[in-house]
């Protein structure tokens, strides 16, 4: 279970402190998919990087299994932990399977985890591609089979993704959302960051939802949490929630009509 107890985090800034989270506390548990939901700027990406140990808190405490974080070897977090960044990018131009492999070595796994994760995410045809010659898609897809590599389906892990789907097409964006799931199914807690409040709704389990001052304005279920009335009220504008038969729960603003 990873959990953080009063996180705030404060960015320096002219004249003073920009802050990001204040007095966040938040648990992801084993066997559950957690969707963090708010506005830009809200702090949904600085408590990915907190949660995983990236970026220490300026206050508050971030416990695995009731350990302190900070005191993990770095071999041992990342076995357990790992981070999708919302902007994936690798140092140096290493083809795909190279950036997958950092995970699966990186967590002390064999290689046959390298080839599950390329299997998971078919990416055997682009293997041998530089990351940077990689759409921002492809990137992703990259990136997720990097994490799925390091954390190998094993029990009691911990997958912390921001934004991983934005710029996939439909197809690998489901074949993405199954894999989550089955994760979640191995025994593993997922926080993910969703702007798609579609997705959102039909993929967690619990929700959070951070405020503008980057302070939680609810957390619970995610079927009492990601409602028509919270979600209006966080986004300052009408959000309409129906639930479409064989598809579930679908999330909708105002948007202007096309003239005809």
């Amino acid at each position: 279970m990873l959990a953080c107890e009063n996180i705030a985090v404060i960015y320096p800034a002219r004249g003073g402190g920009r802050t990001a989270l204040n007095g966040v506390s938040c648990t992801l548990a084993p066997g559950r998919i957690t969707v963090f939901v708010g506005p830009n700027g809200a702090g949904k990406s600085t408590l990915l990087r907190v949660l995983a140990g990236v970026r220490p808190p300026d206050r508050g405490s971030v416990t695995l299994d009731a350990v302190p974080l900070a005191e993990l070897s770095v071999r041992r977090r990342a076995s357990r932990v790992a981070l999708v960044a919302q902007q994936p990018s690798v140092a140096f131009d290493f083809d795909a399977r190279r950036v997958i492999a950092f995970g699966a070595e990186g967590a002390g796994h064999p290689s046959a985890a390298v080839d599950r994760a390329i299997e998971r995410f078919r990416l055997a045809g682009l293997a041998s591609t530089p990351f940077g010659a990689l759409s921002v898609g492809q990137r992703q897809r990259v990136s997720l089979a990097r994490a799925w590599a390091q954390l190998d389906g094993s029990p009691g892990t911990c997958l912390l993704a921001d934004e991983p789907v934005s710029a996939m097409d439909p197809a690998h964006a489901v074949r993405a959302f199954a894999a989550f799931r089955d994760l979640a199914d191995r025994g593993a807690a997922l926080g993910l960051v969703l702007h798609d409040l579609s997705a959102a709704a039909r993929l967690a389990d619990h929700a959070v939802l951070l405020g503008a001052r980057g302070t939680i304005i609810a957390a619970g279920e995610a079927d009492e949490v990601l409602t028509s009335d919270l979600l209006s009220d966080l986004f300052e504008t009408p959000i309409h929630k129906t639930e479409h038969p064989g598809l579930g729960p679908v999330l909708a603003t105002d948007a202007p009509r096309r003239a005809v």
